[in-house]
């Protein structure tokens, strides 16, 4: 299956000229640096080249999609491994009937996880789980760059899983699959980023998410779920290097959130609301059934307030960004879309019924079938899911009364094995 838009490796080390769509005006590459990787490499002291970050771009309105040779349906050299940047919009802010994806390709790079980005787009960047290094790009109005040098962070765990950036842009948390840490990784607005702090973990914690205003930290494992509440404090040396700016406090471990075994990477099945950092939905993927968790009272004081079982599998969980809209939440599952309500007043309502709608792919009439990662767009208007039954992702309008017909299917896509997808 061709990959729509594929850039080697050579044609990577330079800024690559993507518009943006659904961007507005403004706005260009900021021109990182691009110096090459061997397969094997991992320096520990490496660093992505530096350039000034640019900020406050607004909506990208993009999909971020990291895959790898490991997943169901990846084409390509082996090993190697792909960031799609998907675009959802053309210029005047409508979606696009075949969306566009510019594929970014790592030949040797074995294992993508998890991808992150600044609010801006000023810094991304994803986890390599078989080198344990880190790599960094950009996406902005105008352009997409990328550093190939990766951070090696291989001396502070192992089998990289998941990362997530902090809203300031300059911090991420990732998951090493370690027992007893995860890493904070600080620099990264400064364009180079080292390992700055430990945050100690009771057990193996591989999905990590942060929310939106930088109050939360959620990190699960198949013992259960960490629950960190995030401090800002002044700027100051890391113990491992670079600077801090928050501190992370352990305020629960609930074992009964767990994740099913040998899940975890990515966002692991955790959706914070973007508008509301005190309530999470939480998924549980059971052997005969599953459910969909309503977690309140964050940081201070977890609890889960309502738990709604379904029959079937679930795999990915998204909360609708828009303040108009964020009592919405939707759900993957193993044939089609769930959606709830309450995700606001904590009554976690089922709407309608199992959305599985059939549409057409090269003339050929298919079924929406398992979906493995999902976000809702920035407007709180529109769902981008990815099915990875079809290989295709779909977008697909929603509100407070359910879904509307797909507005936008790209056929061909590389569909990750965990809920990595990101919405800009």
């Amino acid at each position: 299956m061709k990959i729509p838009g594929m850039i080697s490796v050579s044609a990577f080390c330079m800024v690559l000229a993507i518009g943006l769509a659904g961007c507005g005006g403004g706005g260009g590459g900021n021109g990182g640096g691009t110096s090459a990787a061997g397969s094997n490499s991992n320096p520990s002291a490496s660093q992505p080249g530096s350039s000034a970050p640019v900020t406050n771009v607004g909506n990208l309105g993009i999909a971020l999609i990291p895959s790898d040779p490991s997943d169901d349906n990846v084409i390509g050299e082996n090993p190697t491994s792909v960031l799609q940047v998907v675009h959802l919009f053309d210029a005047s802010g409508n979606p696009l009937s075949t969306p566009t994806v510019s594929s970014l390709i790592y030949n040797g790079v074995g294992d993508f996880d998890g991808a992150a980005l600044t609010p801006g787009g000023a810094r991304g960047i994803m986890i390599d789980g078989a080198n344990d290094n880190l790599f960094f790009f950009t996406v902005q109005k105008g352009s997409t760059s990328a550093s190939l040098t990766p951070l090696g962070v291989g001396a502070y765990g192992r089998d990289g899983d998941s990362v997530s950036v902090m809203s300031s842009g300059d911090e991420a948390v990732v998951s090493l699959d370690d027992n007893i840490h995860l890493l904070l990784v600080s620099g990264m607005l400064s364009g180079k980023p080292q390992p700055a702090a430990y945050i100690l973990l009771p057990d193996y914690r591989d999905g990590v998410v942060t929310s939106n205003d930088d109050k939360v930290l959620l990190a699960r494992g198949t013992s259960g779920l960490t629950v960190f509440a995030i401090n800002s404090i002044a700027p100051s040396p890391g113990p491992l290097g670079g600077t801090v700016s928050h501190t992370f406090t352990k305020t629960a471990d609930i074992p009964a959130l767990g994740t099913a075994p040998y899940g975890g990477e990515g966002r692991d099945g955790m959706a914070f609301s973007p508008t509301d950092s005190s309530r999470a939905v939480i998924i549980i993927n059971g052997a005969s059934s599953s459910t969909i968790n309503l977690l309140t009272g964050l940081p201070a004081s977890p609890a889960v307030s309502k738990t709604v079982s379904v029959s079937r599998h679930v795999y990915a969980a998204a909360i609708a960004p828009d303040s108009t809209a964020s009592d919405l939440a939707i759900v993957g599952t193993d044939s089609g879309l769930l959606l709830f309500s309450g995700v606001a007043s904590g009554t976690l309502t089922p709407v309608g019924q199992l959305y599985a709608p059939s549409y057409t792919i090269s003339g050929k009439s298919v079924t929406l079938g398992r979906i493995m990662t999902l976000g809702i767009t920035i407007d709180g208007k529109y769902a981008a899911v990815c099915d990875i039954t079809n290989s295709a992702l779909l977008v697909i309008p929603i509100s407070s009364s359910g879904f509307g017909a797909p507005v936008g299917i790209l056929p061909g896509i590389s569909v990750p094995s965990s809920d990595e997808m990101m919405i800009h």
